[in-house]
Formats: structure tokens, C-alpha cells, sequence
């Protein structure tokens, strides 16, 4: 079977060279997913959690996915392999290399009691840099940083791999000692690049933090009173030594959730925040407030937006909303620095979003909004000037749905998220089964996918997976190819077929995490399946004299296109196939069924090392 649900489609030939060698066929990897739909990989398959948080594309296809893990799972989303990892530490965090294909390449951990990934990114280079937060300690390589905050306070930290994975530096805050140091935390919610590979991370701290991640420097910063937090907003170069760092926040709480870079180099910071009022500029000197007055319910939570240049200077900042309350999970930008936010609206016990204004130049018309049972997810369009372009609101009956990834490309902005019981994804309000358009996910939360137009934010397309647990769809990235892909876990057993039909996989501990990869269409995006072919021989021997055999390699069905298939020799200082080490056979849609020739040669090494073995391995291409 494929890992993203398929089989290998290669075959070995074993291969004697008599003193002389044994020659063997095998087959190479294909396809890896884990469903039969070839699009669904469970990554981190184990008895007890797993979850990844994030995905990202890669140049080659692949993706990389983060998260965390904990106990032995296997790592191999192939149901035909398996790659057994036993976790060195209670919880580490977690990068997973897919290649396209969903086969599992290798991953990396950054070693941990407690630790989880929430971001990552890939830069040019193939470097891999990742944001999230540990408890006690957590090790990258030869490098660890410690809490200083005491073993149950979580701290953030910021990570590089290189293109191997091999772990190369870790960052973390550090705590002021003495009142209020002690029970000070971070968390490192998201993390983006700009063209030169400067590092920028977003979260929140409490207490007094060091926000200058350099060992021996120090740069102070303080959230309001014991309890509150406020948002931090942080650049690093490549080699991880901090360029500045910028803090903000009202009298509670203020979340930095997410943090894009435009075209231009411009930081986009997103969160939310409790009080209604707040100065939005870190600037100690300028005082930008946004929000409404003598409104601080500690209930009521408005999103806000900042823009910031690369040197950390506030271009614009805006709080909006409804009268409810209102979040920003993820944030992307398109080719023309529009800004593209995904969130919830609406969570406030007994109210649903109404009333308030999205808009956030107040010299334009008010843009309002309405929710369907409390709690629903959203996407906006931002001008890059940061005015309200438009805002889209769905959702159904389950009160405390919400968006957290998000991804745009040319015409298209993909939002996943998590809902329950029953999720128009139009917008409309019908609560009858469609799929495609209107699911039914019971009183467990399931992942969700929804395709929207760039242009006026008008519904395309949506899938769901559903499940007899909760589940969640964070992650999300296009592929090169323009597939999104989307991470997260699911507990119990999901229906990994968003059509109605039915693919279920069942987690075998607490939770599994997943990858997924869809068309633009939201459909599975279902890899193509390799043809099949026959082998005429699974042995062969010939002598080091240079003798020879042959065997036939041929198609069982008629291909829509070409078929390439590779015959390559294990080691060619024993045996060579038609005088070289590789030999390419190629069936069209009208020599399919003749079976072609494959020569191979016995190789004299000049050794005396009697009779070898050898593999010959027959894959399509």
C-alpha cells in the first residue's frame, strides 16, 4: 500500500556470480501513504500521543511535519514497513521528512521531558528551523538550554537542523532572578523567514523574560502584573544570534498567535487580546492605542493585526471585531502583500458574533458580521495598507468551531481548522449532510479543509474527515505542486475519505498525528497508481567467466501513458545488466504486453571470494 493508505512497486531478482554470483530482483519504493486512497499518512503510530502541529512543503516534493511524540511509535506511515522510534525523554518534539511519495526519510528531536513544536520552516537551503515551547531542559544536538523557571514552567525556544537533520543551534528566553522572575513562562507559538533567512518567532510571556535569546546579553521585558501575558515579537539570523526583539500588551492578556513575511520584508503579526483598548506599539516613546475604551471584560477578546519593517518599527497596528469575541490562529500572505487571517469569532458563553466592525480604517464603511451557534471559524482579506478587504464567516451548530492554518496561492486561500456536530462550509446555515459542502461531525471535533476565492472570499470548496474522537487539523502548506497539505492528530477511528464514502483508520494509542495532501479541488489528492509488471525469474546465476542470462520484464495492463522502468544492478563489480549498471525499459500504450529483454553479465573482479550474491532491482520510474 502507498503511506499516504498503498504497495511498493518494485521487485528484487536474486543474482549468483559463481566465482561466480546469486542475483536477486526486488522491488524499490513507490508510494508509502498509509490509507488506500494514497493521500493520508499516519506519521506517528504508537501507544500513547502523537501530534504534528505544522507541516511545510519541500523543494522536493516532500514535506517536513512538527509536533511531538511520546512512548515507542512507528514513524513509517507505510503499512508494509516500519521505523521504530522509543522516545529518549517523556515528551520530545518532533520533525518528520516525508518525501513526495508520503515514504518516511528521517527525523529529528529536540529532546525534552515536555517539549512540542507549534512552528516550522524551511529555508532555500534546506535548513529546517523550528518554534514551540519545553519544560526543564531541551536538547538540540550538543547544544541545551534550561528552563531557569522552574520544571513545571513552560519556556520557548527557537531551533535550527540542518538539511540532514542534524540538530544545529537552540534558543531559549531566560527568566530575571529574584520577584517576579520566579514562575515566569513563554510559549513559541509561530515562526516565519524572510528572503535573506533571518528567523522571525511570535508567542507570549509572563513575568519578566529575557527576550535576547544570546547566551550572556540581556534584554528585559515585562508583562503586566503575575498573571497576564503579553506578546513578544522576535528576529534572529541564520546562525540563531538575536537582531532585536519587541514586546506589547494591555492590562491582561495579549496572545501572539501567528507571524508572516511579506514580498517586500515586512513582519505581519497576529493575535488576540483581552483588553479592548491597548497601545499596539512597543516603542516606549509612541503611543498607538486601538480598541474601544472602558471595555476591559476579561470575558470579551478582540483580534489584532501589526505590521512591522524588517529593523522592527511599527508601520500599522489594528484591534477589530464583534461584540463578542474574536481570534487570529494563522496568517499568510499572497504575491502582492494582501494578507490573508484565519481564527474564530464568536466563543462568548451565550453570544454569538454580531454587531462590533471589522473594518479597520474607520474612514470606510463598517464591515459586521454574524455567527451561526457562537463559536465559528473566518477568513479575512487584508489590504497591504491593513484596511478590511472582506471577511468570511462559517460554521453550524457546534458553537465553538475555529480556523488555524491557513495557506494562499494565486486565486486560491485554504483555511483547516476543527468543528463539531454540524459545519456548513458555505456559509449558508444548512445543516443537511453534503459532502463537499455540509458535514455532520457529531459531538467530537474533526479536521476540516475550506477552499475560498482571494478575490471576494467566495466559498469553492470544502473537505472534512470525521471521526468517533476528538481530531484537529492544524498545519497547513501548499506543496510545489499547489496541493495543500494538512497536519494533525485524531484519537480513535476516523474516516479518512471526505466523500461519502469510507476509509477508516483506527489510532492504536491515545492519539496518532496524520499528513494529508488534497488537490486544489479539496479532494484527496490520490497518487497516481504504479503500474504493475511481471517478472519472468526471482533467480539467476552466471559466472565470472562472463556468462550470461536473461530474464523478461513486462506490463500486466495497458498504460494511459509511458511507462518507464529502471533494471539497476545491486553491485556491478559482479554483475552488470545489457553492459552497464543500469538498464531502462520503456512500454507505451501499444507495446505494453511484449515482454522485453533483460541481459545480464557476470563480471570478473579479480578477486578470490567464491560465489557472491546480488540484487537486481526491477522499479518504474
Amino acid at each position: 500500500m502507498s503511506p499516504f493508505l498503498s504497495s511498493r512497486v518494485a521487485r528484487p531478482l536474486t543474482l549468483v556470480v559463481l566465482a561466480a554470483a546469486l542475483l536477486g530482483l526486488a522491488a524499490g519504493p513507490a508510494d508509502a501513504w498509509s490509507t488506500n486512497d494514497d493521500a493520508v499518512a499516519v506519521v506517528v503510530d504508537g501507544s500513547n500521543y502523537g501530534d504534528l502541529r505544522d507541516v511545510v512543503a519541500a523543494a522536493d516534493g516532500g514535506s517536513y511535519s512538527c509536533g511531538h511524540f511520546r512512548g515507542t511509535v512507528d514513524m513509517d506511515p507505510d503499512p508494509t514497513n516500519t521505523v521504530t522510534v522509543t522516545a529518549a525523554t517523556t515528551q520530545p518534539a518532533l520533525i518528520v521528512k516525508l518525501d513526495a511519495d508520503g515514504n518516511y526519510e528521517r527525523h529529528s528531536t529536540v529532546a525534552s521531558t515536555n517539549a512540542s513544536i507549534w512552528g516550522c520552516e524551511v529555508d532555500s537551503a534546506g535548513n529546517v528551523f523550528a518554534v514551540g515551547n519545553f519544560r526543564s531542559s531541551a536538547t538540540v544536538g550538543s547544544v541545551t538550554v534550561w528552563t531557569d523557571m522552574g520544571s513545571n514552567n513552560d519556556v520557548a525556544f527557537v531551533a535550527k537542523f540542518a538539511p540532514d537533520g542534524t540538530g544545529e543551534w537552540i534558543r531559549a528566553p531566560k527568566k530575571k532572578g529574584g520577584n517576579p522572575g520566579n514562575g515566569a513562562r513563554s510559549f513559541g507559538y509561530d515562526i516565519d523567514l524572510d528572503a535573506a533567512g533571518n528567523v522571525y518567532i511570535t508567542g507570549r510571556f509572563k513575568k519578566t523574560v529575557d527576550l535576547n535569546l544570546d547566551p550572556g546579553t540581556e534584554d528585559y521585558h515585562q508583562a503586566p502584573g503575575n498573571t497576564w501575558y503579553n506578546t513578544y515579537l522576535i528576529k534572529l539570523n541564520n546562525d540563531g544570534n538575536t537582531q532585536w526583539s519587541r514586546s506589547w500588551g494591555g492590562s491582561e492578556n495579549t496572545y501572539g498567535e501567528a507571524v508572516v513575511v511579506d514580498g517586500s520584508g515586512n513582519v505581519i503579526v497576529g493575535g488576540w487580546s483581552n483588553p479592548i483598548q491597548m497601545d499596539i506599539d512597543p516603542d516606549p516613546v509612541d503611543v498607538v492605542l486601538v480598541g474601544t475604551p472602558g471595555n476591559d471584560d476579561s470575558t470579551q477578546r478582540n483580534a489584532w493585526l501589526s505590521k512591522f519593517t524588517s529593523a522592527g518599527d511599527l508601520v500599522w497596528g489594528h484591534m477589530f471585531g464583534s461584540n463578542s469575541t474574536d481570534y487570529i490562529y494563522g496568517l499568510a500572505v499572497d504575491a502582492s502583500n494582501n494578507i490573508y487571517a484565519t481564527g474564530q469569532t464568536g466563543r462568548k458563553i451565550g453570544h454569538n458574533a454580531s454587531g462590533g466592525n471589522w473594518q479597520t480604517n474607520p474612514s470606510l464603511s463598517a464591515i459586521q458580521i454574524n455567527s451561526f451557534a457562537g463559536g465559528d471559524p473566518y477568513v479575512a482579506k487584508f489590504a497591504p495598507s491593513g484596511d478590511t478587504v472582506w471577511v468570511s464567516v462559517f460554521g453550524g451548530t457546534g458553537g465553538a468551531d475555529k480556523g488555524l492554518g491557513i495557506a494562499v496561492s494565486g486565486s486560491a486561500i485554504y483555511t483547516a481548522g476543527e468543528f463539531n456536530q454540524i459545519a456548513d462550509f458555505t456559509g449558508g446555515g444548512s445543516t443537511t449532510p453534503d459532502p463537499g459542502r455540509v458535514y455532520s461531525g457529531g459531538s467530537k471535533f474533526n479536521p476540516y479543509l475550506v477552499r475560498h476565492n482571494t478575490s471576494d472570499g467566495s466559498f469553492v470548496c470544502a473537505a472534512a474527515f470525521i471521526g468517533n474522537d476528538d481530531a484537529e487539523g492544524r498545519g497547513l502548506d501548499l506543496d510545489v505542486n499547489g496541493n495543500p497539505l494538512m497536519s494533525g492528530y485524531f484519537h480513535g477511528t476516523m474516516d479518512f475519505d471526505p466523500s461519502a464514502g469510507t476509509n477508516n483508520v483506527t489510532s492504536s494509542g491515545q492519539s496518532d498525528a496524520f499528513v494529508a495532501r488534497f488537490a486544489s479541488d479539496c479532494t484527496l489528492d490520490a497518487a497516481a497508481t504504479p503500474p504493475s509488471f511481471t517478472v519472468s525469474e526471482s533467480s539467476r546465476t552466471v559466472a565470472e567467466t562472463g556468462s550470461t542470462q536473461t530474464f523478461t520484464v513486462v506490463l500486466n495492463t495497458q498504460p494511459g501513458s509511458d511507462v518507464v522502468i529502471n533494471v539497476s544492478s545491486g553491485d556491478t563489480g559482479e554483475a552488470q545488466v545489457n553492459g552497464t549498471s543500469v538498464k531502462e525499459l520503456t512500454f507505451t500504450s501499444s507495446n505494453w504486453g511484449t515482454p522485453q529483454d533483460v541481459i545480464v553479465t557476470g563480471i570478473d573482479d579479480d578477486d578470490i571470494d567464491g560465489n557472491q550474491t546480488t540484487t537486481l532491482t526491477v522499479s518504474v520510474v
